[in-house]
C-alpha cells in the first residue's frame, strides 16, 4: 500500500485496473446511489450514470442502506473497473470504522486476484467526519495482511487528493 496525493482519475496510467470511491449505502428512490460530496462526487461528474449503476450494484447485494462494503462495474472505454468502497450507511452518518475495515478486507480479497494497481480515496475523512488517525490502524492492519497473508499480485494505493 502507498499514499499518495492528487487526482487518482488523472493519474491512472495503465497499471491501474480499478478506482473505488468512498460511498455510503443510500440508494435513491430513482436507484441512484448518493454520491454528492469528495471523491464520489468528483467519480460521479466525471462519468455520467455511474451513480446508478452502482445503485443498482448496492441495491441487488445489500439494499438499501444495507452493507455492501465493495461493489464495482465496468463501462465501456473505460480500461479500468468504478467501484465503491462502503464507509458508512447513510450520506449523513459519520464513517463507521468497522464497516471501513469490512471493505478494506473485501478489497484486499481483491487486490490479491488483480494483476496491476487499485487506487482507493483515503476512507472515512471529510465528509465521513473521522480523523486520519483514526483510520489509519485499520490501514495499516490491511497492509500488513497484504505483505504477511496471501501473496498479493496487485497493489492497493490510496489516492490522498480526494476525500469523502
Amino acid at each position: 500500500m502507498e499514499l499518495r496525493k492528487g487526482d487518482m482519475f488523472v493519474h491512472a496510467g495503465p497499471e491501474v485496473k480499478g478506482i473505488f470511491v468512498t460511498t455510503n449505502a443510500f440508494v435513491r428512490r430513482d436507484g441512484a446511489l448518493v454520491m454528492g460530496r469528495g471523491a464520489a462526487l468528483a467519480a460521479k461528474r466525471r462519468f455520467p450514470g455511474l451513480e446508478y449503476q452502482l445503485g443498482d450494484r448496492v441495491r441487488m447485494s445489500a439494499g438499501h442502506l444495507g452493507r455492501y462494503g465493495l461493489v464495482w462495474v465496468r463501462r465501456p472505454g473505460v480500461p479500468f473497473v468504478l467501484g465503491a468502497f462502503q464507509v458508512k450507511r447513510a450520506w449523513f452518518d459519520r464513517a463507521d470504522l468497522e464497516l471501513i475495515e469490512f471493505s478494506a478486507r473485501r478489497l484486499a480479497e481483491v487486490a490479491r486476484r488483480v494483476r496491476g494497481t487499485l487506487y482507493l480515496n483515503f476512507p472515512g475523512v471529510g465528509n465521513g467526519q473521522l480523523p486520519r488517525e483514526e483510520v489509519w490502524p485499520v490501514l495499516e492492519k490491511l497492509r500488513w495482511t497484504m505483505r504477511h497473508g496471501e501473496r498479493a499480485a496487485g497493489g492497493l494505493r490510496h489516492a490522498g487528493g480526494s476525500r469523502g
